[in-house]
């Protein structure tokens, strides 16, 4: 009896075993003081003013270690920004820290437009709970100023699906309403069209070798693979599921996708480290790339999700944002 083919054995497999991630995703409207210059990205600063302010604003047990704190693995700053793993998890158990269940990206697109400044948050799984806290904790961070400018939140808008383009103000400062945050969705998968075009919108980091991959070198391999990886590790510590699909056979065959045209380069751009003191490159991968589909059909979810989820390094400060685009 002949053997089937990766496209044989996933057109069998319940679409309900592809990546399942519940998404919370928003846009945080601030009123800056000042204008940012084109040129800067301040996803770095975001996340640590975040993550300063989200721990001043739970923390209970002062001048103690979170490591050490009785309260770590109930906390919601350890389980949103330190992300331990649980106790007897039977993944990533050398680690001392799972992935975050957070995103925080600059929409350049949005910066400054009308005097108003836009963050993308999003945040995924059993994280969705925690909005009250993410919004009160983001609107600290913007009054106590990121990037040596003070922002004041505006609104908060959310989108209800996937497939919605224009989200719905759940909060706003002005109005004094309370939070009314809607629930989070998962992504809807469109059919496959003969091309699609992948663009990076902000650098991708992956290492091969222990040296990150280069433009020249890039494959679909170097993609799929932590993007695999990252919705497997989203799935079971924030959503506490399994994802039940050949690990090995998607990734071997992942060696023989072709990028077929490729107009990709590399962006270096550096942020400060407060933490070590130190200046530290964060260069990556920026363009777009082209993919013929016939052959993609068992990766085609992943490649959908990894849109809201981001891929490679450096994810919760906004890296590895792409969008696909299709071509018929």
């Amino acid at each position: 009896m002949e053997s089937q083919s990766l496209e044989e054995k996933n057109n069998k497999v319940d679409q309900a075993l592809f990546p399942r991630i519940r998404i919370g995703d928003y846009r945080f409207v601030f009123t800056a003081e000042k204008s940012l210059p084109e040129t800067y990205y301040e996803g770095s600063a975001w996340r640590g003013a975040f993550g300063h302010a989200l721990k001043r604003t739970v923390c209970v047990i002062r001048k103690t270690r979170c490591e050490d704190c009785p309260l770590f693995t109930s906390c919601c700053y350890a389980r949103i920004f330190e992300t331990p793993s649980p106790p007897g998890t039977m993944k990533m158990r050398k680690y001392n820290s799972v992935p975050h269940p957070f995103v925080i990206c600059p929409l350049a697109n949005t910066k400054n437009k009308g005097g108003e400044y836009t963050l993308q948050v999003r945040l995924f799984g059993n994280t969705i709970q925690d909005l009250a806290y993410v919004v009160y904790a983001m609107s600290q961070a913007g009054s106590n100023g990121v990037a040596n400018t003070r922002f004041e939140l505006k609104r908060v808008e959310q989108y209800p699906a996937s497939t919605v383009k224009e989200p719905q103000v759940i909060f706003s400062n002005q109005e004094g309403n309370p939070l009314q945050p809607l629930p989070g969705f998962e992504t809807h998968i469109p059919e496959l069209p003969k091309k699609i075009r992948i663009r990076f919108y902000t650098p991708f980091r992956v290492k091969k070798d222990g040296k990150l991959v280069s433009p020249e070198a890039f494959t679909f391999h170097n993609l799929f693979s932590p993007l695999l990886r990252r919705h497997s590790m989203l799935m079971y510590f924030h959503e506490e599921m399994e994802l039940d699909v050949p690990f090995k056979e998607l990734t071997t065959e992942a060696h023989h996708i072709e990028i077929t045209q490729r107009n990709l380069r590399w962006f270096d751009w550096a942020r400060r480290s407060s933490r070590q003191n130190s200046v530290i490159r964060m260069g990556g991968i920026v363009g777009d790339f082209v993919l013929e589909t016939k052959k993609l059909e068992p990766y085609w979810p992943f490649l959908w999700l990894g849109q809201w989820t981001h891929v490679g390094k450096g994810t919760v400060m906004g890296l590895g944002n792409y969008n696909i685009g299709f071509i018929q």
